[in-house]
């Protein structure tokens, strides 16, 4: 999923894309999830559809509550 987040950072970045919403459906849910974590201030919002990843853990995972 990581390699996917940086692909769409990547092309956002190409295109001048500033704080987009990603919208991510199945999978891109995951991609958009993980983009969250490893780039917390690069989209305005993140929306997911019939993702099967829990948000709260994914995010946690990465940057683990104090």
């Amino acid at each position: 999923m990581a390699g996917f987040a940086e692909d769409l950072v990547w092309h956002c970045r190409q295109l001048a894309v500033e704080e987009p919403v990603v919208v991510g459906h199945s999978m891109g849910g995951n991609v958009a999830l993980e983009l969250a974590a490893s780039y917390p201030d690069f989209a305005a919002a993140i929306v997911t559809a019939f993702s099967f990843r829990d948000p709260k853990k994914a995010v946690n995972d990465r940057y683990p509550p104090e």
